[in-house]
């Protein structure tokens, strides 16, 4: 007894398969007078015959698979079609059987992949009573002839149950193949078709593969090489009127086949010119057979793979130019989509293989698909399509491609995110305002950047100078390194870790207030050359990642500046990193530095004081290794605003405050009704004291006298639990190497300092609020409501006037304001009025 969803492809059917592990059962079934004798998979007997309304039945023996293979049947519909007479129905074993429905199979060789190959094994016949038009021929028979297969899936049930061959019939939701395009069902039919014998050059293709570098490396020897173990042979030919027509003529006559393999050898077999190779001209070509009849082309055409099969060397105009073949072939490198490893990767492969012997390609990266940010596929039908041309109208191609090469590993689908290409925007952005920075001030002091030349510097520079240079070429190593080996997206992140860490956030910090010195000071021209040779070379190593953005910065800072220089970035030689500013050990002591930093920030924090305002003292107490700062104090303390930086020895640490609390575990056994005394004793006592008392006596002797309440108590170090806490004045964070504490301290100096930071940068914002240019000079009022705050500020208030460029600068308390723009500003609780315009 078989099943089949496709009830239409009976009428081709020529066996059964079952499970060659399975055993099967043989029962007479009865219901409704009616006595059925019934063979199936003996474990589905029972759901079987509750399917069929079956009442009851009995078991007349068992069957293995060997012995079900000696059992031959007839077609049930035999009468009704006249190409079944002559075909021996029998029972064949086969794995893809599974436990379901009957366990019994219904092969029809015409109409499936695995029927059709279940036949071959057993040369049954490729039985396929249905057209190209999905309609019957007339081997179905003259019931079935001219019907369209699915609209015949009634008749033939019908047809089976008026012959009594009917168990059960039933709709069942399943999965079915349709047409891509227009979303009707396909029809499996056998047809005569051309192949290439791929079967038998299979090792030899696995050893090609195994000799092509793969990016990532599974992609060869795991998915590419699996799918070449099992591949079949490629069938090459296809029934459709545009295409390359196969240069196959057949004769009819005595069967002879002639492959032609060029036109011009056309030409010469045929005596005829032909002005076009294609359909229709090619197919009036006739060829003389040695037989005396004449030779037809195959109407086929080319499956459009084998077009792009031989894409590699086609476009070298392979074999009729073979010098340029002998020069460019094989490709050094491809890359496609990982569908492509049943598709470009392997058509390539194999007609190589077939016309060369070996792959065409030495190196193949395999990318991933665009996905929606839920990892589904984009589509229509969903609404979930994002157009590149949309993404770029928002934000800029440069940085949908920064975005797209640096999400995840090029192999990796990717889940496309409009949050995280904001991201990408607001790294470039930063880059872009870093680039900015710089520019105006050096054009405000004529720096010439056609003798930027470090080497004339090298004596100004300053350690965080030769840092961001050693930091640079490192960039430039790294991503050269990565480049070699495909890892694109690692390229992105370390761009982006430079701009955002080691230029934007850190450099340009260090370096803003060199530029701000007005004379033509080697120390500024230092680092006017270094930010230079920094942003040059980092235009050309973003080059292909971000080619608008590299290209405007190597116009301006470049090719602006000496006519001379190749007319774009992208004729540049790809950057070499210098090797003798790559200095690791400055890069790792910087790293420390900046570390010591951030704890210095998060100490602030908890100790309240703000960054504007200056400190008396950082302290670094290292846990156990010592702490070389690499000469680079300096930097610290501008990063942390401090006025010295002491690195104490490992486990050392500033003088703390010392707690003492009670172990009452320990003290009551002892002490026992006294015990409330002691801890009262405790805690009146000197913890320093206590700890001095302790650490004095033998370590099988310690002990400590507390007096309290008249009378005297011994304890012992475990009664008590000591607990080291800075002073109010100091404040704590940790970092991987120890502690960084924080003098907060304010005296009236750094007040001073504080409150002019504070009035800086007030008159700064409203600078930008003007829209200023840098040399721009001004005219600035600054009433401050408090005297003894104005006292102070008034210490600095030259300092004050210079960093803010006012030409004209007054500070007093209950002055009248005026300018363009006049604001009130709160700086620390007091009223600061300021106004300010552009002096004239």
């Amino acid at each position: 007894m078989i099943w089949t969803t496709t009830p239409w492809t009976i009428p081709a059917n020529v066996a059964v398969a079952v499970n060659p592990t399975f055993e099967y059962s043989k029962v007479r079934a009865w219901k409704d007078g009616q006595v059925d004798t019934l063979i199936m998979a003996s474990d589905l007997v029972e759901p079987v015959l509750k399917v069929g309304r079956y009442k009851d039945y009995e078991l007349l023996g068992t069957l293995s698979a060997k012995e079900m293979q000696e059992l031959k049947y007839s077609h049930p519909l035999l009468d009704l079609v006249p190409g079944q007479k002559d075909i021996e129905h029998g029972v064949y074993a086969a794995d893809f059987v599974t436990a379901e429905n009957t366990g019994c199979v219904h092969i029809a060789p015409g109409h499936g992949l695995e029927d059709y190959e279940l036949g071959l094994d057993h040369h049954l016949k490729i039985f396929c009573p249905v057209g190209e038009d999905g309609h019957y021929t007339a081997e179905a028979g003259e019931k079935y002839v001219g019907l369209y297969v699915k609209e015949a899936d009634g008749d033939v049930i019908a047809d089976l149950e008026e012959r009594g061959k009917l168990v059960a019939q039933g709709r069942l939701a399943h999965r079915y193949g349709h047409c891509w395009r227009c979303k009707t069902p396909i029809i499996f039919i056998a047809t005569s078709q051309w192949f290439l014998r791929i079967s038998d050059l299979r090792d030899k293709m696995l050893d090609e593969v195994s000799r092509v570098t793969w990016y990532p490396e599974w992609a060869g020897s795991a998915r590419f090489s699996d799918w070449i173990r099992n591949a079949r042979d490629w069938c090459i030919s296809r029934q459709r009127y545009w295409g390359i027509p196969l240069p196959i003529w057949t004769c009819p006559a005595c069967g002879k086949i002639e492959v032609i393999g060029t036109a011009e050898e056309l030409e010469h077999r045929s005596g005829q010119k032909l002005a076009d190779l294609h359909r229709p001209d090619v197919d009036s070509i006739v060829l003389d057979c040695p037989c005396g009849e004449k030779m037809k082309r195959s109407p086929d055409v080319f499956d459009v793979w084998f077009d792009s099969a031989v894409a590699s060397w086609a476009t070298l105009r392979f074999p009729s130019h073979e010098s340029e073949f002998n020069d460019w072939w094989p490709a050094d490198f491809i890359t496609e989509g990982h569908d492509q490893t049943r598709g470009w990767f392997y058509s390539q492969l194999g007609a190589s293989m077939v016309s060369f012997g070996r792959a065409p390609y030495k190196s193949v990266l395999m990318h991933g698909f665009t996905l929606d940010d839920q990892g589904r596929k984009m589509s229509k039908s969903i609404g979930n399509i994002v157009q590149p041309e949309e993404v770029v109208a928002k934000f800029g191609a440069d940085i949908l491609r920064a975005y797209v090469l640096g999400a995840n590993a090029p192999w990796e689908d990717l889940h496309f995110s409009w949050d995280a290409v904001e991201n990408t925007g607001r790294m470039l952005n930063i880059f872009w305002n870093a680039y900015r920075f710089a520019l105006p001030y050096m054009v405000l002091d004529n720096f010439d950047a056609s003798k930027a030349d470090l080497s004339q510097y090298k004596s100004s520079l300053r350690p965080e100078d030769r840092w961001i240079l050693s930091r640079i070429n490192s960039l430039t190593e790294a991503v050269t390194d990565c480049m070699e080996q495909y890892l694109l997206h690692r390229i992105i992140r370390l761009i982006s870790d430079f701009i955002l860490e080691d230029l934007s956030r850190w450099y340009i910090q260090l370096v803003r207030p060199r530029t701000w010195i007005e004379q033509d000071d080697p120390d500024k021209l230092a680092a006017y050359a270094t930010l230079y040779e920094v942003l040059v070379k980092l235009s050309k190593i973003m080059a292909p990642f971000t080619p608008f953005l590299s290209e405007t910065i190597y116009q301006n800072l470049v090719r602006g500046l000496d006519e001379k220089a190749l007319p774009s970035v992208h004729m540049c030689d790809w950057p070499r990193a210098d090797k003798d500013w790559i200095d690791k050990r400055l890069e790792a002591s910087m790293l420390l530095v900046r570390e010591v930093s951030e704890a210095a920030s998060n100490a602030r924090q908890k100790g309240g004081r703000k960054l504007r305002w200056p400190v008396s003292e950082i302290v670094i107490a290292p846990s156990r290794d010592m702490v070389d700062l690499d000469n680079l104090d300096s930097v610290l303390r501008g990063q942390t605003n401090s006025k010295k930086i002491t690195v104490l020895s490992p486990g050392q640490k500033p003088k703390m405050d010392l707690e003492m609390a009670p172990v009452h575990k320990k003290i009551g056994p002892v002490f026992k009704g006294e015990a409330r005394a002691v801890v009262e004793a405790i805690a009146a006592a000197d913890p320093f004291e206590v700890k001095r008392m302790f650490d004095q006596g033998e370590i099988s002797q310690r002990e400590a006298i507390l007096k309290h309440g008249g009378k005297e108590y011994r304890i012992t170090p475990e009664m008590v639990l000591f607990k080291e806490l800075p002073p109010e004045n100091l404040s704590a964070a940790e970092f991987s190497r120890g502690f960084v504490y924080v003098d907060t301290t304010l005296t009236p100096e750094l007040e001073a300092e504080g409150y002019a930071r504070e009035i800086i940068r007030r008159i700064q914002d409203m600078r930008k609020e003007l829209d200023l240019r840098v040399e721009d000079q001004i005219r600035a009022v600054v009433d401050i409501e408090s005297k003894p705050i104005l006292d102070l500020a008034a210490q600095k208030k030259e300092h004050i006037a210079s960093e803010v460029r006012a030409a004209d600068f007054q500070l007093g308390l209950g002055l009248k304001l005026q300018g363009k723009l006049i604001k009130d500003w709160d700086i620390e609780g007091v009223c600061v009025r300021i106004g300010i315009d552009k002096a004239a």
